[in-house]
């Protein structure tokens, strides 16, 4: 067999080879699942939009999505509007599934391919940044508690989140939670706009707009409760302080 390939220098993409080579997955999931994976980090799924891109129509569209929802590659988000009725839902595309289906064993950043046939490439380690290391419910509860987190996260984005940032350091990860603090009103999907700004981070990339204006009101929050709560403290000392001594000179 040959290939002819072209000099890649614009309108191309990486992505990780292993989804390509999942057995679990139909040859059209495959397909759409390249497709999606070439857009725009900020690009929205539209069932519509998918429909008139290829010759499937809807129901099938839908099914084919669907079979990638169910194996983790993409997480969907059910949401309702403001009158409590079901709108457009949320996806968010992991470029490998979150389960950490292809997560290995003892040595978690190792790939474990889906099996191949006789004289296929042998397994490569995958990119860190890109695989999920599972956790179990007990860590997640440790590690989501590390970190200030916004109210309105929800806690399956936050163990995204915490999935798509495993090799930042933590000042780096609540950095990235404080920028994306400051403008949570306009973000349609956290995880998405949360993935963005570490890629920005890692390519050198990412300038704070609202990081620094979170950190400083979340510090002088923290100082002022510390304030009251040391100020607390010594005003108890004093009245025990008086109480002892009244109750010495009356004894």
């Amino acid at each position: 067999m040959s290939i002819i390939r072209v000099r890649k220098e614009s309108n191309f993409v990486i992505v990780s080879r292993f989804p390509l080579e999942d057995e679990r997955l139909t040859w059209e999931a495959r397909g759409l699942y390249g497709f999606l994976l070439a857009k725009p980090d900020n690009w929205q799924i539209s069932l519509k939009h998918l429909t008139r891109s290829s010759p499937a129509g809807y129901d099938k569209t839908k099914r084919i999505l669907n079979e990638l929802v169910d194996f983790k590659y993409i997480r969907k988000e059910e949401r309702r509007n403001q009158h409590g009725q079901f709108s457009f839902p949320a996806y968010t595309i992991y470029e490998l599934p979150y389960d950490g289906h292809f997560t290995g064993g003892e040595n978690p950043l190792t790939v474990k391919p889906p099996a191949a046939e006789s004289g296929a490439d042998s397994p490569l380690t995958a990119d860190p940044q890109l695989i999920k290391i599972q956790s179990t419910k007990e860590e997640i509860k440790t590690t989501t508690t590390e970190f200030v987190w916004p109210d309105q996260i929800s806690a399956p984005d936050r163990v995204s989140m915490l999935e798509l940032s495993r090799s930042l350091e933590p000042v780096v990860v609540q950095t990235l939670l404080d920028e994306m603090s400051g403008k949570l009103d306009s973000i349609k999907s956290p995880v998405s706009y949360f993935f963005t700004l570490i890629k920005k981070y890692k390519a050198g990339a990412f300038v704070g707009a609202n990081s620094n204006s979170v950190s400083a009101s979340r510090e002088s929050k923290i100082a002022t409760e510390a304030r009251y709560q040391r100020l607390l403290k010594e005003s108890e000392a004093r009245a025990q302080k008086l109480f002892q001594e009244h109750e010495s000179r009356n004894g």
